[in-house]
């Protein structure tokens, strides 16, 4: 046996037998001539899990304006909870945008934008693509909303436009004229009308966006110049999302989406066709769907150094991963109204949100008002930031994929602080008399937040289980392709890992998982020489009760 000592060999056999065995083994190197006898086969024991469990999501960790109305949606369409309310809560981070931020510490300039990325994973058929289109549906009425301002606005506009261009052709015309006859005196009053007429606004409107779904870069550039506070790119199937920005000629729009995250930075675009476009504020949200294995491929090239090895995949913070619904019973009623309409006006309360009205400032070096943390929620969460910074940095956590993914909750916990305060505050205006000024972020904010953090860490866990449980996924990969008799009795573990299988890419991915199978009574591995003198190499001998199985 070689690199494997999860367990001896001859440990299940009676004492009689194992001697006699040993006293009969081959002396010399075994040759493909003579192959070393093999030893009897216990039963095969079931694999271990591949996924650890991940929780479901208490109501009590929803905010009071939200809980009714995801609960309904998640009783209705039978989901669980978290697949409503990671959707929803992204969609309230690209409300807010950059129309406010926090300051995580309690003197420095540090800034946090809070806004999110999220995925929902789950396999097709789940009413997944259904529950995140009711959870963004108030987003969707604001833009809604607004399309229908700017349809309203837009002829008059366009008239004004119209107009304003005759009148600066109607001058310029007078001052051909004027220039003919040489009138320097005309010439200079038709230059002050020429010049304040085009210094004026043409009065062309622009539509207030939320939300998109399919934009090149470019596109979405003109987008974020019209709309600085930020915008939610959502996507049904997230998975060709990432796909197309893994194409070759896709590096710069990968690199866009990367800066986009931070949502705190301006972009300019100069390209032929288009001239100068310059974007304020790039702030993009970011919400889809994806089925597990789909993901489990795309983790596995991430961690592995091939394309995605850049920390796109760790920006998914708000990232659920339920375990499959075994129950189900028929939810035919109408919407709870009452808690829909809530969950809306808090939506449309905080997009009319203005900081300077609540005196709320930028900084002396900043373009975005800040809230900071009030004593007791900043005392907790330097504690609750210490404890993460010790915990990246102690040895434990051996996957550097996961610990560049819990790193990132720097900013989810003070983000997601910020909003649950805001719209704790929004739902307040609508139902307190009278409504409450906006203070500092609350301990009972950021103690919310730092819940959500521990939940959505264990659902990081079964995202990255890959990476934290590798020989358990190798074990799996290997038993799969043994189940489908890729590999046969005899096969070489050279060959095995030369295949390059998911999970199974590398000679002490395949040895781990081998160590596991051997474990459990599915294969061993075997030592050979073809020739005296020659190179030994390995070959994996598989339980009988797995030799006949077909594809």
């Amino acid at each position: 046996m070689k690199m494997l000592t999860h367990r001896d060999p001859y440990a299940d056999l009676e004492p009689d037998i194992a001697v006699e065995l040993l006293d009969h083994a081959p002396q010399e190197p075994p040759t493909s001539n003579s192959p070393e006898p093999e030893l009897p086969w216990s039963d095969p024991q079931e694999l271990p899990s591949l996924f650890p469990q991940a929780p479901r999501l208490p109501a009590e960790m929803l905010p009071d304006a939200l809980r009714t109305w995801l609960c309904d949606v998640s009783e209705r369409l039978q989901v669980p909870l978290e697949f409503a309310a990671a959707p929803a809560i992204v969609g309230l981070s690209a409300v807010v945008g950059r129309k406010f931020g926090i300051h995580p510490k309690r003197r420095d300039d540090w800034l946090v934008i809070p806004n999110l990325w999220g995925v929902d994973i789950e396999r097709p058929g789940t009413m997944k693509s259904a529950t995140i289109v009711e959870a963004l549906k108030p987003l969707g009425n604001l833009a809604a909303r607004a399309h229908k301002e700017y349809e309203q606005t837009f002829a008059e506009c366009k008239a004004s436009a119209e107009v304003h261009k005759a009148r600066i052709q109607a001058v310029k015309d007078l001052i051909k004229a004027a220039a003919k006859k040489r009138d320097e005196n005309e010439i200079a009053e038709l230059r002050k009308e020429l010049s304040s007429l085009e210094s004026v606004a043409t009065g062309e409107s622009t539509e207030r966006r939320y939300r998109v779904n399919d934009a090149t870069t470019e596109k979405l550039i003109e987008l974020l110049r019209d709309n600085p506070r930020g915008l939610l790119v959502y996507r049904d199937e997230l998975f060709g999302w990432l796909r197309n920005l893994d194409k070759v000629g896709h590096e710069g729009d990968r690199e866009f989406y990367l800066e986009g995250w931070n949502g705190d930075g301006a972009f300019t675009s100069d390209r032929i066709g288009r001239g100068t476009v310059h974007a304020e504020g790039v702030c993009l949200s970011l919400f889809g769907g994806i089925q597990p294995g789909k993901l489990a491929a795309y983790v596995d090239n991430a961690i592995n150094g091939l394309e995605g090895d850049d920390g796109l995949l760790q920006r998914f913070q708000m990232a659920v991963y339920p375990e499959p619904s075994r129950t189900w019973q028929n939810e035919d009623r109408y919407p709870n109204q009452t808690a829909r309409d809530r969950a809306y006006r808090l939506f449309e309360t905080l997009d009319n949100l203005n900081p300077e009205a609540l005196g709320v400032l930028p900084g002396k070096f900043q373009s975005i008002p800040a809230l900071r943390f009030d004593p007791d929620a900043q005392d907790f969460f330097d504690a609750w930031r210490s404890k993460l910074e010790t915990k990246l940095r102690s040895g434990e956590i051996e996957a550097p994929a996961f610990i560049s993914h819990l790193a990132k909750y720097r900013s989810l916990m003070p983000s997601l602080a910020l909003l649950f305060h805001l719209g704790d505050w929004a739902d307040a205006q609508l139902t307190t008399v009278p409504p409450p000024g906006l203070e500092p972020v609350s301990l009972l904010s950021a103690k919310l937040a730092a819940a959500w953090c521990d939940f959505l860490e264990l659902h990081a866990r079964k995202i990255y289980a890959g990476v934290i449980q590798p020989d358990i996924h190798a074990a799996h990969a290997l038993a799969g392709k043994i189940r489908e008799r890729k590999i046969k009795d005899g096969a070489s573990v050279r060959d095995v890992y030369r295949n390059q299988w998911a999970m199974l890419k590398t000679k002490a991915c395949v040895y781990d998982g081998l160590a596991i199978l051997q474990d459990l009574n599915w294969a061993r591995v075997q030592t050979i020489r073809k020739s005296e003198g020659g190179a030994p190499s390995d070959m994996i001998r598989i339980n009988p009760k797995f030799r006949g199985e077909s594809k």
